[in-house]
């Protein structure tokens, strides 16, 4: 307890040196960015004895060594797939079976004007599979909460164009 005492009390003196710093005194940055730290350490250090951590929740399963036989392997089918470059004058391929299915503009558009769900039941659905199907075609949708928000009138993701595709 008495350690405690001393640490809030280090705590408490550091504080005053920071505030008595920032009204006027001229020192230079780094010496006052350690202070800060210092009193940070100090305080989570008083308060530390006081909180009980979960060992076993903070440990990470080690990784395998890889054996020679699989580091030949990987090295071998790494070198068997070039990645590919794309350029911006390129266009995406998508799967010509869907694209005869679904329009991707008219897609684009309801899928940013109404929720995945509503969305879903006017093409007969899952909103799963309509999410699926939006990914296939590289079509972009509104991600999580971006509903709730437009509803709340607060600040939504900007929506992206829809990018060129054609047929495999």
């Amino acid at each position: 307890m008495n350690l405690l005492a001393e640490n809030l009390d280090k705590a408490e003196a550091l504080s005053a040196e920071i505030a008595s710093i920032i009204e006027g005194s001229r020192l230079n940055h780094n010496s006052l960015i350690k202070k800060v730290e210092t009193a940070q350490l100090i305080t989570r250090t008083a308060v530390a004895p006081l909180v009980t951590v979960n060992k076993s929740a903070k440990r990470k399963r080690a990784k395998r060594p890889i054996r020679a036989s699989q580091q030949n392997h990987i090295s071998v089918r790494a070198a068997a797939k070039p990645k590919k470059s794309r350029t911006s004058t390129e266009l995406l391929s998508v799967s010509p079976r869907l694209l005869s299915r679904y329009d991707r503009e008219e897609l684009y558009e309801k899928a940013w004007k109404m929720p995945m769900r509503i969305l879903a039941k006017e093409y007969g659905v899952s909103d799963v599979a309509l999410a699926k199907t939006c990914r296939k075609l590289l079509v972009p949708v509104p991600g999580r909460g971006y509903w709730a928000k437009k509803a709340a009138n607060l600040p939504v993701a900007v929506r992206p164009r829809l990018p060129e595709a054609q047929a495999r």
